[in-house]
């Protein structure tokens, strides 16, 4: 795991190994498992299919797991997505900024993959 990378990517890697204990390798392993998690996948679906909890409950959960991970910009990305979400009358806010979400995310699993190259 290349650090340098992902801190350049504003993924805050001390953060994050605080909460691993410290477990470097620990963390490395979550890190890679992001991509295969399914949230984004169902969110993506939610979204697309107007099914606003559905696409709620898929963005909390992936708020939550970069929120752990310290993956900072998508996490707070996440934040406003999940309040939006929250708020039925916010519902046009969180479909104007989910290609923002979905542009973060990819950005995010890039930086991971590039992160595992070195």
């Amino acid at each position: 795991m290349n650090k340098d990378i992902l801190l350049k990517n504003k993924i805050d890697v001390p953060q994050a190994l605080e909460r691993f204990a410290h477990n470097e390798a620990m963390y490395q392993k979550y890190l890679l498992r992001f991509e295969e998690d399914k949230s984004f996948k169902n969110l993506e679906t939610a979204i697309k299919d107007k099914e606003y909890y559905l696409a709620f409950q898929a963005a909390h959960t992936l708020k939550g797991i970069a929120g752990n991970l310290s993956l900072t910009p998508l996490y707070e990305k996440m934040c406003d997505l999940v309040t939006y979400l929250r708020d039925s009358s916010d519902i046009q806010k969180a479909e104007l900024i989910f290609p923002q979400v979905c542009e973060l995310y990819e950005q995010t699993v890039q930086t991971i993959r590039e992160s595992a190259k070195e």
